[in-house]
C-alpha cells in the first residue's frame, strides 16, 4: 500500500516537473519568437534609414557631377584658347568662362545614419551580404574624399593663377558683397596682359592640372553612383 502511494507521488512529481519544463520551453520559445520579431522590425527600420541616406547622397553626387561636367566643358574651352585656338572668343566671355570653370561648390555628404548604425552595433541586424555592401560603399566614399584632398584645385600652387584670373575678387564679392578687396597692381592685368598670361606654357600646364582634377572627380562620382545602386539592391 505504502509502495503504491510512493509510486503515485513519484509519478505526480515527474509529471509536475515535465509540465514545468514544458512551460519553460514554451516561454523561451515565445520570448525567442518575440525577440526575432523585434530584431526583424529593427532590421527593416535600419535598412530603410540607410537606403534613404544612400538615395540622398546619390542625388547630391548626381547634382555635383552635372555641375562638374559643366565646369569640364568650360575648362576645355579655356585650354583651347591657352593653346592658341578659339581666338574669336571675346575677352569678356573668356574671363567669365575662367571664373565659372572652377568647381567651387561643396558636396553635401550625409553619413550620420551609417555612422550611428556602426557605433551602436546595429550592423549585427544585417546579413553578411548587406554588411559587405555597406563596407564597400564606405570604402569607396573614403577613397573619393581622400582623392579630393590630393587633387585639391584650390592649393597653394594655383593661388597666383587665381589672382591673375581675378578669381579671389569674384569669390570675395559672392561671399562678402559689401566688403571691398583692393587688388595688388602686379595682378591687375589689362585685357592684353590677361590674354598673354593665359597663353603662357606654365598657365596651360596649371589649367591641364585643374582639368585632371575635374576628370578625377567625375570618375569617382560615377563610381559612387553605381556603387550606391548596388548597395541599395543588397539592402532590398
Amino acid at each position: 500500500m505504502e509502495k503504491n502511494k510512493t509510486g503515485k507521488y513519484f509519478k505526480y512529481a515527474i509529471g509536475e516537473i515535465i509540465l514545468v519544463v514544458i512551460g519553460i520551453l514554451i516561454a523561451l520559445w515565445l520570448n525567442n519568437l518575440n525577440q526575432q520579431r523585434i530584431e526583424l522590425r529593427d532590421s527593416s527600420n535600419l535598412k530603410l534609414a540607410l537606403k534613404e541616406e544612400l538615395l540622398e547622397n546619390k542625388k547630391s553626387f548626381k547634382s555635383y557631377k552635372s555641375y562638374v561636367e559643366q565646369c569640364h566643358g568650360k575648362i576645355i574651352t579655356v585650354l583651347n584658347v591657352s593653346a592658341g585656338d578659339n581666338d574669336e572668343i571675346t575677352i569678356d566671355t573668356l574671363k567669365k568662362l575662367v571664373i565659372e570653370m572652377m568647381p567651387a561648390g561643396a558636396i553635401d555628404i550625409n553619413e550620420s545614419r551609417l555612422n550611428a548604425a556602426k557605433t551602436s552595433g546595429q550592423f549585427r541586424l544585417l546579413t553578411s551580404e548587406e554588411s559587405t555592401a555597406l563596407t564597400s560603399y564606405e570604402t569607396i566614399l573614403d577613397g573619393f574624399k581622400e582623392a579630393r584632398k590630393l587633387n585639391n584645385i584650390f592649393n597653394n600652387e594655383n593661388r597666383p593663377l587665381f589672382l591673375y584670373f581675378s578669381l579671389i575678387d569674384d569669390y570675395n564679392k559672392r561671399l562678402y558683397p559689401n566688403v571691398v578687396l583692393t587688388k595688388h597692381p602686379d595682378y591687375n592685368l589689362s585685357d592684353e596682359d590677361f590674354l598673354s598670361f593665359l597663353k603662357k606654357r606654365e598657365t596651360y600646364l596649371q589649367l591641364s592640372s585643374i582639368l585632371t582634377s575635374v576628370l578625377v572627380d567625375i570618375q569617382w562620382l560615377g563610381g559612387l553612383d553605381k556603387n550606391i545602386d548596388e548597395t541599395i539592391e543588397a539592402l532590398n
